[in-house]
């Protein structure tokens, strides 16, 4: 009983020196939502305690999904225009991405240290939406500036009004002279 005892805290001694690792990313999801050809872009963060570069690709798969291996279409496949880093050290980064096509993308950009097997990764989940608009929408925001843009907007008015009031004059002086 005493030699197992021995033994026991012999292994516990032994598994401490078990040397750790710390990856992350952050955010672990990034939600990118959009009109067509508009850029859009996102910041996050990857760390490690070890030092080291980390090389990263960006894959889309045509369904969601948290299957790794469904996400095998690049990001030309797919149709969207992606800016991001591909090799990084730690710190914080931007991912910037637009698409022409109106629908949902998802994709996983992942991240592996080099010289290792390590490697980590953020969902994207993208929704891009058509550009949509119309003559409210643009007078409204107009209206809504200062007096100057006011004046432009009746501007056209004042001219018809104008324009009304010569017609009928030069109306009035053709009945006399007849």
């Amino acid at each position: 009983m005493n030699k197992l005892f021995i033994y026991a805290i012999i292994l516990i001694l032994f598994l401490s020196f078990i040397p750790a690792f710390e990856i992350g990313v952050s955010p672990a999801k990034l939600i990118f939502e959009g009109k067509q050809s508009v850029e859009i872009c996102r910041n996050f963060s990857v760390f490690n305690d070890k030092g080291g570069i980390f090389n990263g690709e960006l894959k889309w798969s045509r369904e969601k999904t948290k299957d790794i291996s469904k996400y095998i279409l690049s990001s030309k496949e797919s149709n969207v225009n992606v800016k991001f880093p591909i090799k990084i050290i730690n710190g914080k980064y931007e991912i910037c991405l637009s698409s022409e096509n109106e629908r949902e993308y998802y994709g996983i950009l992942s991240y592996k240290l080099e010289n290792s097997s390590y490697a980590i990764g953020i969902w994207i989940e993208v929704k891009i939406k058509k550009n949509e608009y119309s003559i409210l929408s643009l007078t409204g925001k107009i209206v809504e500036g200062n007096s100057l843009t006011k004046l432009f907007i009746f501007t056209p008015l004042l001219l018809v009004i104008v324009l009304l009031l010569l017609l009928s004059k030069l109306k009035k002086k053709n009945r006399e002279l007849v």
